[in-house]
């Protein structure tokens, strides 16, 4: 490929030139041994401290310049060699746009143990996968029931117990990840962050923090909460199944949590209803629903900024109905209802021992 230049005495002459656009096809088949794909920058941590793994940026290979390269080589009558011009591609997220962002202190970190059935260990630790490395902008809510997504066999998800009505315990796809929901709400509790949805389990579960459980249900109860910090946060969690800990790092504003419990109060004895069962033999009986008190519990969160000015200010009532115990014996004629009083009734063991 040539085109004519004139000299400063008029005289025309013929110039080599290569055309970037006619070499096209000849670029496309090499531009990919050519090539390499930017690296975003990441973070890592070790617990207490988090920082930036820097990105790396990428090359591309620039045809224009590229043709100029051999239109130049091409005059030579020595050492025809053109060296590929490339460009450079950034990363979507550059090593300083990583470092703005703030990923630094730990805010907070929280860990739940249970072991619960093999099922529902695999439960736990799918969703803490799907609910953790979130980088949460300032301003930006958490959505916990958005951000794990439906719980399907096609996700991953194993038939586990789960509470499935008034006191009722039945295997549901998901079984257990209300384990999940706690363990990060009480990180974002002791990180001072804004809550703002969160709902007790309607059974008491006493291997959760009095007043502190989380539970999630499709479209139903949620986790719900908001950096209101000045930076971003990144949300990281990891479990085996049994032991789950989320930490929160982000830029310590220095902000102090305390928080008080109270005792359970409103207490409702818990009552025996007794069914007849013709099907059961003379002396029998089944407890086809255990039951449980009913009760309340409130914690109150209080949170200051270091001029001790107070940033949030929580109360967190927890609220378990009564549920009846049902009882099914193979003797009697009538259906009775007896009331247990509070002071025989436990309030931490009308819960079976289940996962969920």
């Amino acid at each position: 490929m040539d085109f004519t230049s004139q000299d400063q005495n008029g005289v025309s002459t013929l110039v080599p030139y290569l055309s970037a656009q006619k070499m096209g096809p000849f670029f496309d088949s090499i531009s990919a041994d050519v090539a390499t794909q930017p690296l975003d920058a990441t973070f890592k941590s070790d617990g207490e401290k988090a920082w930036v793994v820097p990105g790396v940026p990428g090359k591309a290979l620039d045809p224009e310049k590229t043709a100029e390269a051999l239109t130049g080589a091409s005059v030579q009558t020595t050492g025809r060699t053109a060296q590929v011009a490339v460009t450079t591609a950034e990363p979507k997220l550059t090593t300083e746009a990583a470092e703005a962002m703030g990923i630094k202190d730990k805010l907070s970190s929280f860990t739940t143990e249970y072991v619960g059935t093999p099922n529902r260990q695999v439960n736990v630790r799918i969703t803490v996968k799907y609910a953790s490395d979130v980088m949460l902008a300032p301003g930006e809510e958490y959505n916990f029931e958005k951000q794990i997504g439906p719980r399907t066999p096609e996700r991953g998800y194993k038939l586990a117990p789960g509470i499935v009505g008034p006191g009722k315990l039945d295997d549901v796809f998901g079984g257990g990840i209300c384990q999940v929901s706690t363990t990060l709400f009480n990180a974002v509790f002791f990180a001072g962050l804004e809550v703002t949805e969160r709902v007790n389990h309607s059974i008491y579960i006493d291997h959760y923090p009095k007043g502190r459980d989380a539970t999630v249900t499709a479209n139903g109860a949620n986790l719900r909460f908001k950096n209101d910090t000045q930076n971003y946060i990144w949300i990281r969690g990891s479990s085996n199944g049994i032991t789950s800990t989320f930490t929160i790092y982000g830029t310590s504003e220095g902000r102090k949590v305390s928080y008080t419990t109270s005792d359970f109060y409103n207490v409702v004895g818990r009552t025996d209803v007794t069914t007849l069962n013709p099907s059961l033999g003379p002396g029998t009986s089944v407890v086809k629903l255990p039951g449980q008190s009913g009760k309340q519990v409130k914690v109150v969160r209080t949170v200051k900024g270091t001029d001790g000015s107070v940033i949030h200010k929580d109360t967190f009532i927890s609220t378990w109905l009564m549920v009846p115990r049902q009882i099914e014996v193979g003797t009697g004629t009538t259906t009775t209802t007896t009331t247990v009083p509070p002071s025989t009734t436990s309030t931490t063991g009308t819960t079976p021992t289940t996962s969920y």
